[in-house]
């Protein structure tokens, strides 16, 4: 997995394909990542204390509510990151992308911890898988915007 991110970095003058392997495998690391921290911190919490009886409502909605506010937020900072230029930029907005799109994981944790009702916990994981899947559509899309910013006359030979 890392050596065609390694390619990536290395060939000055990457392939579509090799562009969009790069990108969903570091999207895909970095939001896979998130999810598995999360998990193994919480069966650490598990460990140390147990979840709570039962969370207000109000305080539940509340995460699903910043879930759903990562969204716009990822969206713009992916698509600037995306036009700063290079493959280097590209690469970084799809990091970036990918940790702000795994944020319901985390609020998935916090809510399983304070005794959310199981609809929001079923929300909250819903939103993730959506947001993985929005991830690869996105991380493709960046391919198609460091396309069209290059220069009409940059392929041509001086």
């Amino acid at each position: 997995m890392l050596q065609r991110i390694q390619r990536l970095i290395k060939n000055p003058q990457p392939s579509r394909q090799e562009m969009a392997w790069g990108l969903r495998l570091s999207y895909s690391a970095a939001f896979l990542l998130q999810p598995l921290c999360a998990g193994l911190f919480g069966g650490v919490l598990l460990l140390i204390a147990a979840p709570q009886a039962a969370a207000s409502a109000l305080m539940s909605q509340m995460l699903i509510a910043l879930a759903l506010l990562q969204l716009p937020v990822a969206l713009a900072m992916a698509h600037r990151l995306g036009r700063s230029g290079g493959k280097g930029a590209l690469i970084a907005a799809s990091i970036v992308l990918g940790v702000l799109l795994a944020t319901p994981a985390w609020l998935a944790l916090f809510a399983w911890l304070i005794g959310s009702a199981p609809r929001y916990l079923v929300i909250l994981l819903s939103l993730l898988s959506l947001y993985y899947a929005l991830g690869l559509a996105i991380a493709k899309l960046l391919v198609r915007l460091a396309r069209s910013e290059e220069p009409a006359d940059s392929h041509q030979p001086l």
